[in-house]
């Protein structure tokens, strides 16, 4: 594996083990009606707490960082119902 695609797979294994096996969208979810269609985003994985959220990432990237997060953690949340493809 290299470097960049271990790192994403040791911050995709720790974050699920902060959970116990569970994804961190899970949390997110209790609100999905809220955040639904839109880009979130949250403080860390250990902390999923939402920074801010709206329709256009770069957007909410930017306001994420103007806060002071240096790296926030981006996630969509789709549309209950629809079907994503990514």
């Amino acid at each position: 594996m290299n470097k960049k695609v271990d790192k994403a797979h040791k911050a995709t294994h720790n974050a699920t083990k902060l959970r116990g096996g569970r994804v961190q969208v899970d949390v997110l979810l209790r609100d999905g009606e809220k955040y639904s269609g839109q880009y979130v985003a949250m403080k860390s994985f250990a902390d999923h707490e939402v920074i801010t959220s709206g329709t256009k990432p770069e957007k909410v990237f930017r306001e994420a960082k103007k806060q002071g997060f240096e790296n926030p953690v981006m996630l969509f949340i789709p549309i209950k119902g629809t079907v994503n493809i990514f």
